[in-house]
């Protein structure tokens, strides 16, 4: 798994990558992977077969055509990486579907690296290609089979026939082929809690980044400024190491997301060496070192400027070497200073070495020296943020350092810096509740019918997809019913239109009184007619309440101060007793054809039909009238 929320170690791990590979070639072949209804996730990078392309120009249909006349190669163990190559590889691996249930069977292909700048996916059956997947760093973000930061390729499988997966690769920088086959449910689960502890990372760095931005604005202190930069280029190395930067930031700009990591590096290196630089007092303490630390600073800015006209493979190959030898450098500067006695050094000596450590440990997972687990593989994550906290201790202790000397100074600004986190912090919390409150507000409205206060036809419409999908998914019975107020016109006509208006909000209170299970849905679907959707309600109970609705609105009339206007409804319901084969038009369709039906037949009448379609007329006779709750149906 590529982690990294520093770049200097991966940045040094890139080095050690671009100049050893751990392919193991060899002429074996690589029986089919086979696949079954137990397992929710396949390794398809330790045991697979590639192909060394160095002109780049083998397409797949000459792969297939020569077959067993290329130079194929095996490799079997951890991931496979390339180093720095400009030679395209093609991997391909076969997947058996002989386990599998006569059903299909959904599954996700991913490649866990998002630094690859070419990547086509081929899918082969029989010989010939069923499906083509064309993406990478090089194109539009927009133009991925599915919006990830990683690469992700869906996969559907019948148990009917087997599927070679051809892959090939071309990038500018380091080519690490980490793949993996889950199942579509899996991944998606995985993925939630990945993303969580990603979260917990990104977010404990934008912690530590706002809350120095503050202390660099109040103080005034240029060492927090370069402590600021130092965090913002981490948080935004992290971020581009795992595809967020181009998920979010900058979907449509490949060109520019193919020079943002030497960029930020050049950043990065400027900002640590200024950190440092002010932070330990090297002017005052190192002053021989102190003019080779303003060189690598320029250097770093030189790097960020060089990444807009220098090929991507050079400066992060240049900047990685630079960033390790600076780094090795930081380590001998603060441990020579504690060594002198200099407080100051102490948290610098241990927050470098624990990142040293946490790079080490991330080098030997990735080139598969150590097994893995979740310590490992979030080694450079734990290792960045104690870093980062232990930096922060390091300005703390400064503090109390200068506090002694300027005591009442000292004091007067620790307070300033409570008070702008306190207020800082009310601000955003009271503010957050403001737009709580308004964006729930503004939710309600935009969903209630502001004549009758029921759910309007917007609401209807995103309803009726997601119960729909619920019912496919629990195969369960879904019931639409839609009703329309007989004779509505001539209401209108004889009584005025607000009298028709007190008419509608009149049948939706009666809608609400009967309707009360917190699964079903009242909606005003337009003019007269309502729209009331019944999740888990079979044929008798859409009937038992459809007629109910009928005969309390036949024997409640609306009463006004001067005039009773008698109101009746016609009603047509369609029962899905299969909703995978259903689409919300059709389920609308069917209710809608057997309205039409009740009002053509007469009207105050109800008329159902099932999943068929077919209507069913059903008698009307008030002494048969089942009164039972539609709570409890």
């Amino acid at each position: 798994m590529k982690t990294a929320l520093h770049s200097n170690l991966v940045c040094l791990t890139f080095i050690i990558y671009s100049f050893c590979t751990n392919a193991i070639a060899s002429s074996t072949d690589i029986a089919p992977l086979y696949l079954n209804e137990g397992q929710s996730e396949y390794d398809l990078a330790g045991n697979i077969e590639f192909l060394d392309d160095p002109q780049g120009d083998l397409g797949i249909h000459q792969l297939l055509m020569a077959g067993s006349k290329l130079q194929w190669r095996t490799h079997q163990g951890t991931s496979p990486s390339f180093g720095y190559t400009r030679n395209a590889i093609w991997i391909k691996r076969t997947l058996s579907t002989d386990q599998l249930q006569p059903t299909l069977a959904r599954y996700v292909l991913q490649i866990h690296y998002s630094l690859l700048d070419e990547i086509d996916v081929f899918y082969v059956s029989n010989g010939s290609v069923e499906e083509h997947f064309s993406t990478g760093e090089s194109k539009p973000f927009g133009e991925r089979a599915i919006k990830h930061r990683n690469f992700i390729f869906p996969l559907t499988l019948t148990n009917s026939k087997n599927i070679t997966i051809y892959i090939r690769f071309r990038t500018t920088g380091s080519m690490r082929l980490p793949i993996s086959l889950w199942t579509e449910t899996a991944f998606f689960d995985h993925e939630q809690r990945a993303m969580g502890w990603q979260g917990i990372f990104a977010g404990a760095l934008m912690v530590m980044l706002l809350y120095n931005l503050t202390l660099a604005i109040f103080a005034k202190d240029k060492t927090y400024f370069f402590y600021v930069a130092f965090i913002a280029s981490e948080l935004l190395i992290f971020c581009q190491f795992h595809g967020l930067n181009y998920q979010y930031l900058w979907p449509e700009s490949p060109s520019w997301n193919t020079i943002a990591l030497p960029f930020m590096i050049g950043i990065l290196m400027t900002s640590g060496v200024g950190f440092v630089t002010l932070f330990l007092d090297l002017k005052r303490q190192l002053p021989k070192h102190y003019p080779a630390l303003i060189v690598l600073a320029f250097v770093g800015i030189g790097i960020s400027l060089l990444s807009f006209i220098v090929p991507y493979t050079i400066m992060v190959r240049v900047g990685s070497i630079i960033i390790g030898c600076l780094m090795l450098y930081a380590i001998g500067i603060t441990i020579y200073l504690l060594k002198r006695g200099y407080r100051a050094a102490r948290f610098v000596v241990v927050a470098w070495c624990i990142l040293v450590f946490s790079g080490f440990l991330f080098l030997l997972n990735a080139n598969g020296y150590a097994s893995p687990s979740f310590l490992i593989e979030n080694a450079v994550q734990f290792g960045s943020i104690l870093e980062v906290a232990l930096l922060s201790l390091a300005f703390s202790d400064r503090i109390n350092i200068e506090r002694q000397a300027k005591q009442m100074a000292q004091g007067a600004l620790v307070e300033v810096q409570k008070q702008a986190n306190t207020q800082l912090e009310f601000m955003v919390k009271e503010r957050t509740e403001e737009l709580q409150l308004a964006n729930s507000k503004l939710v309600e409205i935009n969903t209630l019918d502001p004549l009758t206060g029921v759910k309007n036809r917007g609401y209807f419409n995103e309803n009726i997809e997601k119960e729909l999908k619920r019912a496919s998914r629990s195969n369960t019975p879904l019931t639409l019913i839609m009703l329309d107020i007989d004779h509505f016109k001539a209401i209108n006509d004889q009584h005025g239109h607000p009298t028709g208006d007190k008419a509608i909000i009149h049948i939706a209170k009666i809608l609400r009184t009967i309707i009360r299970r917190p699964s079903d849905a009242i909606a005003r679907y337009g003019g007269e007619e309502f729209a009331i959707l019944l999740p888990h309600t079979d044929a008798a109970g859409a009937f038992t309440v459809a007629e109910r609705i009928r005969t309390t609105i036949a024997h409640k009339p609306l009463q006004l101060e001067t005039i009773r206007v008698d109101i009746t409804a016609s009603l047509g319901f369609h029962v899905s007793l299969t909703p995978a084969n259903e689409t919300p038009q059709s389920l609308i369709e069917f209710a809608d054809t057997a309205l039409y039906a009740a009002k053509h037949q007469g009207r105050n009448r109800v008329i159902g039909s099932t999943s068929g379609g077919a209507n069913h007329e059903i008698d009307i006779d008030d002494s048969n009238i089942d009164n039972t709750d539609n709570s409890m149906l």
